[in-house]
């Protein structure tokens, strides 16, 4: 469910949702066991009926992508602009809402997915609490609590992560030829690819994000390292390269293919 929420929107459009306040929380910080991605989750509310709050962090870079998982019906998506609240510091940012699951009509989650911007990234590893004012829909309020306790152990994993797949400074030495794109990743975005509410507006963006590669040449994960500022753009980036990539696996220097790490920066452009 988790990763499935750092996932793709593909259509947007306008909804208002009333404010809402979080409950206290349901047990401590968990890391969401994977050896592909590193995410804090910690559920607040009602145990049968939870609002669930996750983190994302990047294997590098310091980037750091939010999710509040609502049990609530939506048929629609839309982005917005949001502001993160951490200890009476405010961060403004977008916030991308939308169903949980396909098609909508199914869906019996929300999500709204935030990136945060490097600074908050920093803020959020001390805060004690976060609140959320997304335009025109939710305010929530979550006590984070220990989430130093919860950072330790998002460092640890992505400190496996690093070296699961290559990413240390020593990793280069231990790949004798590193991954590469059948078709190169710019090339994959066509006109198709183009959220329709980009199209007939002059528009570009650039984001940065890095797959993980196993040793079938398969995307495993692509997390945002820099966002483009337009949120379903940078969901679209991911979704799009992780559906369509393949690769030729690195190769160690012993002559198999090996776990690596494939950072790009791609740029949207839209003209008239």
């Amino acid at each position: 469910m988790i990763a499935r929420a750092f996932g793709v929107v593909v259509t947007l459009s306008t909804i208002v949702l009333q404010p809402a306040w979080a409950a206290e929380p349901i047990g401590d910080w968990k890391i969401e066991p994977s050896d592909a991605r590193c995410v804090a989750v910690r559920q607040y509310g009602a145990a049968d009926r939870p609002t669930t709050l996750a983190l994302k962090a990047p294997p590098t870079g310091h980037a750091l992508q939010l999710a509040i998982i609502r049990p609530a019906y939506r048929k629609t998506s839309d982005q917005v602009g949001a502001k993160v609240d951490l200890d009476g510091k405010i961060f403004a940012t977008y916030a991308l809402g939308y169903p949980l699951g396909y098609p909508a009509k199914s869906s019996k989650q929300s999500v709204s997915l935030i990136h945060l911007p490097s600074d908050a990234s920093e803020t959020i590893r001390t805060a004690r609490n976060l609140r959320l004012d997304i335009k025109g829909s939710f305010i929530d309020g979550f006590p984070l609590g220990e989430i130093g306790k919860a950072w330790t152990a998002m460092d640890a994993c992505l400190a496996r992560l690093r070296q699961t797949w290559n990413l240390e400074e020593s990793g280069p030495a231990k790949i004798g030829t590193g991954p590469r794109p059948l078709v190169p990743i710019q090339g994959m975005i066509t006109g198709m690819d183009f959220p329709r509410q980009v199209l007939g507006k002059v528009w570009s963006g650039a984001t940065s994000f890095v797959l993980l590669i196993d040793e079938t040449g398969k995307v495993r994960d692509c997390t945002l390292t820099e966002s483009s500022g337009i949120a379903v753009i940078d969901s679209r980036t991911c979704a799009v390269i992780t559906y369509k990539a393949r690769f030729d696996p690195a190769i160690g220097l012993d002559g198999k293919p090996v776990k690596s790490a494939f950072p790009q920066r791609i740029t949207w452009r839209v003209t008239d």
